[in-house]
């Protein structure tokens, strides 16, 4: 009785677990590649694009395949503007150090370009993209209005830091007003070029600037802005306070805090160590015989499309393999494919604290720009 007791258990669960097999029949379209866009625009340029495949697998090493048999159309406001030529990308191996394995196919080989549409602020676009293929895949996106800088002006300002240092900085104070009664999305960058003179100790009575040399050094800030100014926040979560934030990289903004008012925003555009051993105080911070710096400030008017892809692309990029971050998904406006099709406007302003350029001063550029 006993083995026939457990031959009939062992029966029913083998009955059991037949009961529960079911072929799955694999649908290869789920890994298909996919077309994917990247077109960046601004106002007042030409449209270019890059086309290429998705990768199947994620986390599978795959080189990038780049397309250059597509047909790229572009649409204005709904009506067929151009068709977008192909042409081949030509780099500079000496000056491209960062692409140094070209095993990896991480370079576009063809870009897309208009020849005759600029685009222009106010105007809805539309790039569609055929391939023989991989099929039809479109991106739409209509670029803001400009917002103007009404005005910038600065500040010297000598640092104290709680650890010993100091800094003498320059700072910059920007006020735009914020078009009212719509969303806006803001990214705040700026151009710097300073001349310093090597002179630490000079006659203030001195007025022969054929005496100097003036060193010059130029650097575009597009990263980490300088500022503690609120409209700057950043989104974190819990797991952030732990294990760090993305942060606002690119300096990204919203005025959801603004909505059609005047703001005043501050950043700092150029700061230099003080040495405690020196004489190179605040009183002569850029007041040496033809000592400048000069500011080109630019607010750019993104469209919802680029400040999402921007913010996503990054957090992902931040976060990466985190075992304890959720994945980040970057920002996609594509149909029928993956990528970006977005652009922006851009208002700039200038201001220079000293004189540029004096006829009687010698410039040189220096090769060695030690200077935040």
């Amino acid at each position: 009785m006993r083995t026939i007791f457990h031959s009939l258990i062992l029966f029913s669960f083998v009955l059991i677990f037949a009961a529960c097999e079911k072929e799955i029949k694999f649908n290869s379209k789920l890994i298909a590649p996919k077309l994917v866009i990247n077109s960046f625009v601004s106002a007042d340029s030409l449209f270019e694009a890059t086309i290429a495949l998705s990768k199947a697998v994620p986390g599978v090493e795959k080189p990038f395949e780049w397309i250059d048999n597509a047909t790229v159309i572009l649409y204005t406001n709904g009506e067929k503007s151009e068709e977008l030529k192909a042409f081949e990308i030509k780099y500079d191996e000496n000056a491209d150090n960062y692409y140094t394995d070209d095993n990896s196919n991480t370079r576009p080989k063809t870009k897309y370009r208009s020849v005759n549409t600029k685009a222009e602020a106010g105007k809805t676009y539309k790039i569609e993209v055929v391939h023989p293929e991989h099929g039809t895949a479109y991106g739409e996106t209509t670029l803001p209005q400009p917002v103007e800088i009404i005005s910038l002006k600065s500040e010297k300002v000598l640092m104290n830091y709680e650890w010993g240092g100091k800094d003498n900085q320059l700072v910059v104070t920007m006020k735009f007003k914020d078009t009212p009664n719509e969303e806006n999305y803001y990214r705040l960058t700026f151009t710097r070029m300073y001349g310093s003179s090597q002179t630490y100790k000079y006659d203030e009575t001195e007025k022969d600037t054929s005496q100097f040399t003036i060193y010059i050094s130029a650097r575009k800030n597009g990263t980490n802005l300088n500022t503690s100014d609120p409209i700057f926040s950043n989104d974190e979560d819990a797991n952030d306070f732990l294990f760090g934030s993305p942060g606002n990289y690119y300096n990204l903004f919203t005025d959801e805090l603004i909505d059609g008012k005047e703001y005043e925003l501050s950043f700092v555009a150029f700061n230099k160590y003080v040495d405690e051993y020196s004489l190179d105080t605040l009183y002569n911070f850029l007041e040496a015989p033809g000592e400048f710096c000069k500011i080109d400030v630019k607010l750019s008017s993104l469209t919802r499309e680029a400040f999402l892809y921007i913010k996503s692309s990054h957090a992902q990029d931040w976060y990466g393999e985190d075992f304890f971050s959720e994945p980040v998904q970057a920002y996609s406006n594509i149909e029928n494919g993956i990528g970006i099709f977005a652009g922006y406007s851009s208002s700039v302003k200038s201001l220079t604290e000293g004189i540029y350029p004096i006829d009687t001063v010698r410039y040189e550029l220096n090769e060695y720009d030690y200077y935040y």
